[in-house]
């Protein structure tokens, strides 16, 4: 999703599959995860969605992440209140 970010430009705030495939292996490294190994899984996911985003912190990246996969926040919603 193209969104605008707090210094006016645009940017992608997108997800792949390929992402959260490469953040879920890497975290498990392609075993069952456990609760660490999944909190950080969507931790690296929420970073590499907001990576544009330089204002956000990771761990505003991350609640972020949890906030839009909820469906409690849009990617505007969550860059603006990040």
């Amino acid at each position: 999703m193209i969104v605008k970010l707090p210094n006016g430009s645009e940017g992608h705030t997108t997800l792949t599959w390929q992402d959260a495939s490469a953040a879920f292996s890497l975290c498990g490294g392609g075993a069952d995860l456990d609760n660490t190994s999944f909190a950080m899984a969507l931790a690296l996911c929420g970073a590499v969605k907001y990576r544009v985003v330089g204002s956000m912190t990771p761990a505003a990246r991350f609640l972020g992440f949890l906030a839009n996969v909820g469906n409690s926040k849009d990617e505007h919603a969550v860059i603006t209140e990040g």
